[in-house]
């Protein structure tokens, strides 16, 4: 109910029977509360619209309807809306002029021949026969069929084997559409008008009617029948056209035909367009073949009538925007524009404190807090980059969501539909991917019976079959929603458990680093041993201000045992430094080179010399003259200029001297090794030595328990002021088992409330405000159907309060929904990738907040069975992007905030994912690593010798069907998707498939089978183009490209060459969840295309690398090709650099007898460590610390629980090792670990 609107009405209520009051009249305005109620929820527009209110009679409406209505007028008026201004205006134009070709390549309007793929004479066929087939359709007749061809591989030219190809080709592009798009596109044109229009003698040659038609085939027939779930139409584009080519503005007709009558169908058409100046002139029609015409042959109309012709063929007519077209100019015509479309052309301003403008910064860094509980509203489990996003919509009017392949995209729309709902919000979801839609209704569960899905405006049958699931409600149901949050607050409070630990570790410390590092990067001291308790005595007394990373950087400086060995050596050449001084500069190693018994004389004779008075010296001196000789030769060798003072040096202390010069050359040595230290790494040497010699404590055990002793006395004064959060780590597994617990009651809570709620609004709808539901139950049960736009149009009041959720295509909104300003609280689309700009617009127009949703690393908007024209140059301005960009998601990004969904679920391997994860995602997502050992490659590559000639391949052709064969054979319930490089190759594959069948029974019937499973498990053959949205267990590759037949491979790489082609390969490669099998006929490096401009099959080439490393098991060469894709790899050193606390660990648990691995993964955010089974090679443990926000994970409730539930969602069982309980007690975290290995290795 719109309260506000409600206000009003009591309001307007009051003043009426006042003013009766003073008017003395005896009759008052009789209104209930209830009734008042009900007209501000159903919110009236017309005087018809209030007769359907419950309670509100004839009486009422003749004399109070009118004022009541313009008291609602006026409060839809005040409601926010913006005036366009002429750039918006003429962007609007433009936009508009895109929608439809208004040219000869739209066969809604020009058909000089029948191409293959689109379309098929039916007059190639016996003309009795088309003569029943009309009779069929023009009675609506869908219980009768006619067979108009059969399989036939036969390679002659007759004429059944010709209609069979063409058809054949036909039939896979409908089918195509109808997969891919949701929509029915085959229908039966006849008759046809030909002749000319007013502008540019702009030549028509089109149908008339377009009759719906289901083209099926049967035990090898090809079978045509009427499709009674559509609605014959008449060819309204021929209205567009004319009306564009008029400059007319006018409102495009209905195109339904409702009621056809056998005998005045053609003359009924003919005053249906005339009423919308298109002249057709009046004539007999009679079967004819279909004449082909060009511009020389083209017959020449003197006036611009149209005439009819007796063409009947069987094409592929997409119906193009003209719904949307409408919207348009009814937004130009009003000049009228919504807050979100204006931010979409100019992007969303925000005002901080300071008042200054500023707009939404893309990527905002992401929130490190944890998202409240009790503003989540979800009905499936979510991970943190999902959560985020429930979060930021309801903060934010617009929103992109970058959802790469298999990251929960429509998870997460399910849970934005199911939060937004329980606030009272209508959502609408609009997707041009009918698979896309299909999934998310399909995850809505029992609550899709409650949504409005209409994925083919055209298909009545499905709308009516929904319909009435709808009206099945019980309109007594009543749900408490106070369980939800009781449970949100205890999720609360045990996230703050681990959110006060989390926050306690991550205290700065005096050592200007958290807690945690210091747990990490230490161990305890054990007092009882005397060297560490003279040490830590000492230290006491002369600490110095170090913090912990200089700690840890110079005692990883001096852990090299030899180089500290050099520079304590060199700290025992120091007293020679006095006599060094008196060495000359440029000495010599030669002149260095004293034997030893000349330096064994020096000592004992100068020693003697010193020992005795005047007389005996004298008398030594001059039997010693040739000894004294010597010394001052080398005193003078040694030291040049200073010669006389090393000589008297030498007389004095011949000991040191004599020292000075055998150790020389390492003093040198040592002596730049020390000078090569810096001034810290000095002070640090220094430090350490003073204390190694006033102790007689080795210098090496000071250097590895420094760190011990400096961060000891600081945790311990944490762990006294902190004893009971710290102890929050013994509690952790029960913590955490409690918010999964806890999480899980609330989703299913939150499911049930939410299908109570939506069916409460139904049943409340019809029971409560509109008393139109038996009117409406009858139309839904009517033999003869009314079109949807029809039925929602006639129960449009309802409607559009009843059913909280729609889901439709863009042409479906226009066709279907009113063109209202914040029609809807919430607009979702998905895929938003492959969406055009000009279908968006006018949706975006109809909503309060949006949620774009896509992937600009995938396929971008295809014109694949769409009509659009290219509009020319564009002005460089604000709004140039508009124009510039072709998808929505493309444009969006610049003007919206936008977030990322970065959890992979899709593939269980990870060699699957990771080639796209790393060369278009920057090795972002977290990818699962492999918990078990794969017994046969994830990806396996099959070299065949085939050749390229034709754009196919045989032999690769028939390769894939010998792999299908015994896939088929040895497989469980896999499904299977094979995926071709161009479209001939598709179809070669698709005809091989054909030709197994009518040669290999059970092949056949293995066929059959899939073909009768959901649209979503069965076996497919696309080529890259079509398979975004799709994913199978396993999926097959034919690459195609190969020698041609002049044995030279040539590079034609189709849409792969094009810009943004390698988006293209990324949706191919990200397709598989189990396995990959790749067929190809060459080599990697037989692709020569390093000069090639776009990237697409440069990158091909490297996957064709990465698939043969996989394929062969070389993991270094498979990890060296992934790291090469992209300059932010995470290999810096700083990364690589492991943990103390990780190293003894892993070391620790070697030492008992465990084959443990390190960092194990491919993704950027590893497993620390895990334990693996010796004779399985299955991992049974996996170990994690509790390490720093990193960039990867930052939240408390993202590290300690959404980290561990994507990993045992992969299949591992964890263990968290907390750094502070292993700092603690060692022992007992290595007897867990132990225990915890016995317990899962038997289990398994």
């Amino acid at each position: 109910m719109d309260k506000d609107l409600y206000r009003k009405l009591q309001y307007l209520h009051q003043q009426l029977n006042k003013e009766r009051k003073k008017n003395k009249s005896a009759v008052t305005v009789h209104i209930t509360d209830e009734q008042l109620e009900s007209i501000a929820t159903l919110i009236p527009r017309t005087l018809d619209d209030m007769k359907v209110i419950r309670g509100i009679g004839e009486s009422f409406i003749d004399q109070y309807g009118a004022i009541f209505l313009e008291v609602i007028h006026e409060h839809l008026k005040s409601q926010e809306q913006l005036t366009a201004n002429p750039k918006e205006l003429e962007i609007l134009n433009k936009l508009s002029n895109k929608l439809v070709n208004i040219n000869r390549r739209n066969r809604l309007l020009y058909m000089g021949r029948l191409t293959k793929k689109y379309a098929f004479d039916l007059m190639s066929l016996d003309e009795k026969k088309v003569q029943r087939i009309i009779n069929y359709f023009l009675n609506e007749d869908d219980k009768k069929h006619q067979v108009i061809a059969r399989v036939n591989y036969d390679q002659t030219q007759t004429k059944e084997a010709e209609n069979f190809r063409h058809l054949k080709t036909m039939y896979r592009y409908v089918e195509t559409v109808r997969v891919e798009k949701g929509q029915e596109v085959l229908y039966l044109g006849y008759p046809f008008v030909e002749g000319r229009l007013f502008y540019d003698d702009f030549k028509i040659k089109a149908p008339l009617f377009l009759f719906p038609a289901k083209l099926e085939v049967i035990n090898n027939e090809y079978r045509l029948m009427f499709d009674k779930k559509r609605d014959i139409i008449y060819n309204t584009t021929i209205i567009l056209a004319n009306n564009k080519f008029n400059n007319k503005n006018e409102v495009i007709p209905d195109s339904v035909v409702e009621n056809l009558t056998k005998s005045t169908y053609i003359k009924d058409a003919i005053e249906f367009f005339a009423q919308h100046h298109v002249n057709i002139v009046k004539s007999q029609v009679s079967l004819e073949p279909f004449l082909e015409t060009n511009d020389f042959t083209f017959p020449k109309y003197e006036d611009t009538d149209l005439h009819l012709k007796g063409y009947c063929v069987l094409g592929a007519f997409p119906m193009f925007s003209t719904s949307i077209q409408k919207d348009y100019n009814e937004m130009i015509e009003k000049s009228s524009l919504s807050p979100l479309v204006r931010n979409l052309f100019t992007g969303i301003d925000y005002i901080d404190d300071d008042g200054i403008r500023f707009q939404d910064s893309i990527f905002d860094k992401d929130d490190q807090d944890d998202v409240d509980e009790l503003n989540l509203h979800y009905i499936n489990t979510l991970n943190d980059s999902q959560e985020k996003v429930l979060s930021a919509i309801n903060k934010k009017d617009a929103l992109v969501i970058q959802g790469p392949p298999g990251t929960g995209k429509s998870q997460t729309i399910t849970s934005l539909i199911s939060q937004a709902v329980l606030q009272d919000q209508k959502v609408l979801i609009v997707s041009e991917k009918k698979t896309a839609l299909d999934v998310i209704y399909n995850r809505l569960d029992k609550i899709a019976n409650f949504v409005l899905y209409i994925d083919d405006p055209n298909n009545k049958e499905l709308f009516y079959e929904r319909m009435n699931s709808l009206l099945e409600f019980d309109d007594a149901v009543e749900f408490d929603g106070k369980k939800i949050h009781e449970k949100a607050i205890q999720i609360n409070y045990e996230l703050g458990k681990l959110h006060e630990l989390e926050t306690l570790l991550d205290t700065k410390t005096s050592l200007d680093a958290p807690l945690r590092a210091l747990y990490q990067n230490s161990q305890p001291i054990d007092m009882k041993d005397d060297q560490m308790n003279r040490l830590f005595k000492a230290i006491e007394t002369r600490r110095k201000p170090y913090t912990l990373q200089d700690l840890l950087t110079y005692q990883k400086v001096f852990s090299d045992e030899e180089f500290v060995g050099q520079l304590l050596q060199y700290k025992t050449f120091l007293p020679y430094e006095k006599v060094y001084e008196l060495f000359k500069e440029d000495i010599k190693d030669t002149e260095l080179q004293v034997p030893e018994k000349e330096l064994w004389e020096y000592n004992f004779f100068f020693q003697l010399y010193q020992k005795f008075g005047w007389y005996i010296k004298l008398q030594l001196k001059l039997k010693s003259r040739d000894l004294i000789r010597r010394a001052k030769d080398l005193s003078a060798r040694l030291a040049g200029k200073q010669k006389n003072r090393l000589r008297r040096f030498l007389y004095r202390n011949p000991e040191r001297v004599t020292g000075a010069i055998i150790n020389y050359t390492r003093y040198q040595q040592y002596r730049k090794l020390y000078q090569t230290l810096n001034k810290g790494e000095q002070a640090y040497f220094e430090y350490l030595y003073q204390l190694s010699v006033d102790l007689d404590v080795d210098f090496s055990f000071i250097n590895n328990h420094l760190i011990d002793i400096y961060t000891t006395k600081v945790i311990e004064a944490y762990e006294a002021k902190h004893q009971e959060v710290l102890a929050t780590t013994v509690r952790y597994d029960e913590i955490r088992e409690k918010i999964n617990e806890l999480t899980k009651e609330k989703e299913q809570l939150t499911f049930e409330l939410l299908f109570h709620k939506m069916q409460k609004q139904i049943a409340q709808t019809f029971t409560k405000h509109s008393k139109r539901l038996p009117e409406l139950k009858r139309k839904t049960e009517a033999k003869r159907k009314w079109s949807i736009n029809k039925f929602i149009k006639e129960f449009k009041i309802e409607l559009f309060h009843a059913v909280s959720c729609w889901l439709l295509t863009p042409e479906g909104v226009s066709e279907l929904l009113p063109l209202e300003p914040k029609k809807f609280d919430l607009i979702i689309f998905d895929e938003a990738s492959q969406m055009f700009i000009e279908n968006a617009v006018p949706i975006l127009y109809r909503g309060r907040k949006a949620v774009i949703a896509g992937d600009s690393k995938q396929l971008r908007p295809s014109k694949f069975a769409v009509g659009r024209i290219d509009t020319g140059d564009v002005d460089y301005d604000e709004y140039s992007g508009v124009l510039e960009e072709e998808s929505l998601l493309d444009l969006a990004k610049h003007r919206y905030h936008e977030m990322m969904l970065n959890y992979h679920y899709r593939s269980r391997y990870e060699e699957l994912i990771a080639f796209s994860n790393y060369a278009f995602y920057d090795g972002k997502l977290h990818v699962g690593p492999n918990a078990e050992f794969v017994q046969t490659r994830p990806i396996e590559r099959i070299k065949v010798n085939g050749r390229w000639i034709n754009r196919k391949n045989e032999v690769e052709a028939d390769e894939v069907i010998s792999l299908l064969k015994s896939i088929f054979r040895k497989r469980k319930n896999e499904t299977i998707g094979i995926i071709t490089f161009n479209a001939t190759q598709k179809d070669l594959i698709q005809d091989k498939i054909e030709q197994a069948c009518l040669e290999d029974r059970y092949f056949n019937q293995v066929i059959q089978n899939e073909r009768l499973k959901p649209e979503n498990e069965q076996l497919f053959v696309k080529n890259i183009e079509n398979v975004q949205g799709d994913e199978r267990d396993i999926i097959i590759f034919s690459i195609g490209y190969a020698p041609n037949a002049y044995n030279r491979v040539v590079r034609q790489f189709g849409w792969l060459n094009t810009d943004g082609g390698e988006n293209r390969l990324n949706v191919a490669i990200s397709r598989a969840k189990q396995k990959i099998y790749v067929v190809t006929s060459i080599e990697p490096y037989e692709l020569q295309v390093d000069d090639m401009k776009n990237n697409g099959p440069k990158l091909l080439r490297r996957y064709l690398e990465y698939v043969k490393a996989v394929s062969e098991n070389d993991r270094a060469l498979a990890q060296k090709i992934l790291l090469s894709l992209n300059s932010d790899n995470g290999t810096t050193e700083e990364e690589h650099e492991q943990l103390r606390i990780k190293e003894d660990l892993y070391h620790e648990l070697r030492e008992i007898g465990l084959l443990v691995e390190k960092d194990v993964g491919i993704g950027k955010h590893k497993l620390d460590l895990a334990i693996k089974d010796p004779m399985s090679h299955h991992y049974i443990l996996g170990i994690e610390f509790d390490l720093e926000s990193d960039g990867h994970l930052n939240s408390t409730k993202e590290k300690n629980v959404h980290r561990q539930r994507y990993l045992e969602y992969f299949g591992w069982h964890l263990h968290r090792v907390w750094c502070s309980d292993y700092w603690r007690n060692k022992q007992l975290e290595i007897d867990q670990i132990v225990k915890l290995v016995n317990r899962y290795a038997i289990a398994s």
